[in-house]
């Protein structure tokens, strides 16, 4: 009963969703996002509100290591228009150093007068060629090249979990969402022209139920030298954990 209830859950959504994209906005448009290197990858953060789409103020940015393992970027500036506009609210990213090759990102936003309706977290230092989703077929792998962006939405009909997997030339990676709620995620990969060089941006909708002036991505974990039954594996006990599905 409770898995038939899940299923008509996740039904609903992908009714609704359609072939909609999360909020990604212009991701190929240079933001001037500040980015900060951990474990030889890069981060940045951005926040979509209803009116506009805010990365943090280089100026205002303050870099935080509890330790080793542990990274934090945070700013009570926001930046807008390439640097153009600035204005006061708040943005967090974390990651974690889990070990086994797996590192936790959450990140957090807040904005004085704006509705917060997504959080991206931009990565480079990957060199994509593909995502592929946990169910390859009905379009779930996309080819990436130099000129055409891509894109994955949850929930979709190629896309049952919040879950891509990433093939490199040497290794390959999966971003795996840790949301106890269903809500929509988006995966996509852009070329950026200025660093050449893929930039992976991974995207947290708000419910639009519970829309506010703030907004907090759930746990995202990426990592590298785990085979894709293994991360699926992990997502079906997530589920079964968060939704009370075990026998």
């Amino acid at each position: 009963m409770k898995r038939n209830k899940l299923l008509l859950i996740l039904f609903l959504l992908i009714a609704f969703t359609g072939n909609t994209f999360a909020q990604f906005g212009p991701i190929g448009y240079d933001f001037k996002d500040p980015y900060v290197e951990f474990n030889n990858l890069r981060f940045s953060v951005r926040l979509s509100t209803e009116s506009n789409i805010y990365c943090p103020d280089k100026s205002s940015l303050k870099i935080s290591n509890s330790s080793t393992n542990e990274l934090t970027l945070s700013c009570d500036v926001l930046s807008s228009a390439g640097g153009q506009l600035t204005i006061p609210g708040k943005i967090e990213l974390k990651i974690t150093n889990l070990g086994k090759s797996r590192l936790s990102i959450s990140a957090k936003a807040s904005h004085p007068t704006e509705i917060c309706k997504t959080i991206l977290v931009l990565i480079k230092g990957i060199e994509v060629k593909s995502f592929v989703s946990e169910y390859p077929q009905a379009k779930g792998v996309k080819e990436f090249n130099n000129k055409t962006n891509i894109m994955v939405s949850y929930p979709s009909r190629s896309a049952t979990m919040p879950l891509v997997f990433i093939t490199t030339p040497k290794e390959e990676w999966f971003v795996l969402s840790k949301d106890k709620k269903l809500r929509r995620k988006g995966f996509a990969c852009s070329y950026d022209h200025l660093s050449k060089e893929p930039v992976i941006v991974l995207s947290h909708d708000e419910d639009t139920r519970k829309l506010s002036n703030s907004i907090e991505s759930p746990e995202w974990i990426i990592g590298s030298g785990q085979t894709r039954l293994s991360i699926v594996e992990e997502r079906c006990k997530d589920l079964e954990q968060n939704f009370n599905l075990g026998s």
